[in-house]
């Protein structure tokens, strides 16, 4: 909330939120989270190799729901990490073919 213009109730407003950007093997990985109807968080992963976005599968037939956004954000990274490794594994094995 931001000060009224007629001196009533003032609180200091929310600072901003920004992703959390992580490098993982070549890979840069952003994550943000909002919530819901229902008040739980939920991540919001974008995965870039070498500037071009990378399209993970999707492993999870349901999203679980997080009570902070801290714990959004540390689960999506992680998410995005298992993915990545899984991607990678992927690519080695169809090269030695």
């Amino acid at each position: 909330m931001t000060s009224s213009p007629k001196g009533g109730n003032s609180q200091p407003a929310d600072p901003p939120v920004h992703p959390e950007t992580v490098a993982y093997h070549g890979y840069l990985v952003s994550v943000d989270a909002d919530t819901n109807e229902f008040g739980a968080w939920l991540p919001h992963v974008a995965v870039t190799h070498r500037g071009r976005p990378v399209a993970l599968p999707e492993i999870e037939p349901v999203q679980p729901e997080w009570l902070t956004r801290a714990e959004a954000l540390r689960a999506g990274i992680e998410y995005a990490k298992l993915l990545i490794d899984r991607h990678e594994v992927c690519e080695e094995m169809s090269k030695g073919r």
